[in-house]
């Protein structure tokens, strides 16, 4: 966590059980559960993250030939006075709160801590985007039958009916899922409770695993013959691979994701307004034909994966309404 800025001290407290035998960090991952599953408090997040979402993506909101993004926006927040975080999510509330109650007053150790949160929360979203991104403008079949499957949901006053996405378009579903599979590299952790032997390996009550779920999304048995290769009409041809147990793309038991109710909405809400608003195209840059990105396999980072340094997807946007 140095890397983030954090002090040696700073984790030792986030991390000790001084909470009736929980640590900080159990503790914001208890309420991580109560912001984003079904719940009132999920809705509550929908509306506003959703919506700001939709609003981003407007045609006067776009600038420059690339989109960038911002660091630094922590200590910005922070920064602000309390009636100007008025909007801020019921989870940013209780993490800020909760930094205070450990007793670190220092601003570049609190924003580094909200930074990691940030991190953890938006790590694989985004990176599905990019993934949807990728391949739709290289498949313009596929491209064409998202859009047309997709119409029915934009309602008269312009907004997205998000139950009839995720009820009524399979073909964006079974993209999602498989894109899931392809990229996401998720960790499962359990404990030994009883010494077992594993292959040549002798493993002792009370030790921790670490377990990679990605070799069972290449499972031929499972998920065919050509399992290493992106099909995204997989779903439409096997509608039971989603429930199969050698499917863990948010990992499972105690250890599951709890933000894949949010991530799949926002995925959603994200490739549906961008299709519908505008036109997108591959495009040349600095002279070198448009290619399919690599996906960045040198580090599994538990989440979907990145693209490799500097394997762009550079596409023309063009918007679809008069401006």
């Amino acid at each position: 966590m140095a890397s983030f800025g954090l002090i040696p001290s700073t984790p030792d407290r986030m991390f000790q059980e001084t909470f009736d035998g929980k640590s900080w960090m159990d503790i914001c991952h208890e309420n991580f559960k109560l912001q984003i599953h079904p719940g009132e408090k999920l809705k509550e997040l929908h509306s506003t993250f959703l919506g700001n979402i939709d609003k981003s993506l407007q045609w006067d909101r776009l600038s420059g030939s690339m989109v960038l993004s911002n660091t630094g926006d922590e200590e910005k927040y922070l920064a602000l006075q309390e009636e100007q975080r008025q909007d801020a999510s019921w989870i940013a509330g209780v993490i800020e709160e909760g930094i205070k109650g450990l007793g670190i007053h220092e601003e570049s150790q609190a924003s580094s801590m909200l930074y990691v949160l940030f991190r953890l929360i938006n790590t694989n979203a985004y990176r599905l985007c990019f993934w949807c991104l990728a391949h739709l403008p290289h498949n313009k079949v596929l491209l064409a039958e998202i859009i047309a499957e997709i119409q029915p949901a934009f309602q008269i006053d312009g907004k997205i009916n998000m139950s009839y996405l995720l009820e009524h378009c399979p073909i964006l579903a079974s993209l999602y899922e498989e894109i899931l599979r392809i990229s996401n590299y998720p960790i499962g952790v359990r404990v030994v409770t009883s010494e077992v032997v594993v292959g040549d390996k002798l493993l002792r009550p009370g030790r921790q695993l670490l377990m990679p779920y990605a070799q069972m999304h290449f499972n031929p048995e499972v998920f065919s013959s050509d399992a290493g290769e992106f099909e995204a009409k997989h779903l439409l041809h096997n509608k039971n691979f989603v429930r199969s147990t050698s499917y863990r793309p948010f990992s499972g038991g105690s250890t599951q994701c709890p933000g894949r109710f949010l991530a799949r909405h926002e995925v959603y809400m994200f490739l549906a307004q961008l299709l519908n608003r505008f036109d997108i195209t591959l495009a040349a840059w600095n002279g070198n034909k448009a290619s399919f990105p690599k996906m960045d396999g040198e580090i599994p980072s538990g989440g979907v994966m990145g693209p490799a340094i500097r394997e762009d997807v550079v596409v023309k946007v063009r918007s679809k309404r008069r401006i």
